[in-house]
């Protein structure tokens, strides 16, 4: 529970770890950027309103560790591997490439795993929702992800943590 401004009021806002909410998925690469955008941008809200150390459940905890962790792994995506890919492609050197995607894609993927079977067992399961399992659009997913989002991400992060004015539009 926290105080937080809401359109210039004063609202309370409280943390559910059980919600459950739809979107509508952005068509375009553009809006897809932007919301992208702005999910940073409100993580970095979200780690000022709710310190870990105040949450009681260990789930919680845990998921707001990964959205910690979402901040190191966009750092090394934007500033390690996609430098490395482009050594790899332009002048064959393979070192960074090859490490880093090794322990960013394994501590990813497994990171998920571990947020899914929580999801699956904790949240859907008792409302009845089933999740389809498209485990090489998953790997597809999670590579062309990291590579095209991370620096949009990062840009939101930093944006938000210097304070610079919201533009939503």
């Amino acid at each position: 529970l926290s105080q937080t401004k809401n359109y210039g009021e004063e609202a309370r806002t409280y943390y559910c770890d059980d919600a459950i909410v739809f979107t509508n998925v952005p068509t375009k690469w553009k809006a897809f950027f932007k919301q992208r955008f702005r999910w940073a941008r409100g993580s970095v809200e979200g780690f000022r309103a709710f310190s870990w150390r105040g949450c009681r459940n260990f789930y919680t905890k845990f998921y707001m560790f990964v959205n910690y962790m979402n901040i190191v792994g966009e750092l090394g995506t934007t500033f390690v591997l996609i430098p490395g890919i482009i050594l790899a492609l332009v002048f064959g050197d393979f070192t960074f490439v090859s490490i880093c995607t090794v322990i960013l894609f394994l501590v990813t993927v497994l990171i998920y795993q571990i947020m899914f079977y929580k999801q699956m067992k904790y949240v859907f399961k008792p409302i009845g929702l089933k999740v389809r399992k498209h485990y090489i659009a998953f790997l597809i997913y999670m590579l062309i992800y990291a590579i095209i989002l991370a620096p949009v991400c990062l840009w939101g992060y930093v944006q938000e943590i210097l304070r610079f004015q919201h533009k939503w539009k």
